[in-house]
């Protein structure tokens, strides 16, 4: 993303999620949204916390991230 907005690059390919302030900035423009006919695109999102975190604080942020999504309605694919 910091090539792009710097112009060292002239296209990306990125999940809505972390372009979107951007593109609703006008710092970057959506080219196009697609699906690609027998193709599945998956995204990875992590959950992150200063370095300096304690490691009983990222256990209770694991323990409390992994309950909630456990829940039914948060599995629930629409």
């Amino acid at each position: 993303m910091i090539d792009l907005l710097g112009n060292q690059i002239n296209v990306m390919f990125d999940n809505l999620p972390s372009v979107i302030r951007n593109e609703r900035s006008g710092k970057l423009r959506a080219i196009a949204e697609a699906a690609v006919p027998g193709q599945e695109a998956t995204s990875w999102f992590g959950m992150l916390a200063p370095a300096a975190t304690t490691p009983a604080v990222v256990t209770k942020l694991s323990t409390a991230l992994v309950k909630v999504l456990d829940m039914p309605e948060v599995k629930k694919a629409d």
